[in-house]
């Protein structure tokens, strides 16, 4: 009898700190993914960054990033030599 007692009474601490600790848990846990998420509406500045337009060099036919580009003439290429080149 004595053995039951102290199983529910374990129990019920266990359960009753575990109740007191649940929302400081959830706080921590929803804190992360929403720091995990980080500016954009949930993307990263790699991410932002790999949605970027990717256009064809004249010379090469190598794709780069349009912010890369070598624009000259209305044409895009993939570096300087290529554009000399071209």
């Amino acid at each position: 009898m004595l053995r039951l007692l102290a199983l529910f009474l374990i129990i019920y601490l266990f359960y009753s700190l575990f109740l007191q600790s649940l929302p400081r848990l959830l706080r921590f846990f929803l804190n992360r993914q929403f720091r995990k998420m980080g500016p954009a509406g949930g993307k990263t500045e790699t991410q932002a960054r790999v949605t970027e337009a990717m256009v064809a060099c004249q010379t090469c036919g190598t794709f780069v990033s349009q912010s890369q580009a070598v624009v000259q003439k209305g044409h895009s290429f993939c570096s300087e030599k290529c554009a000399q080149g071209h």
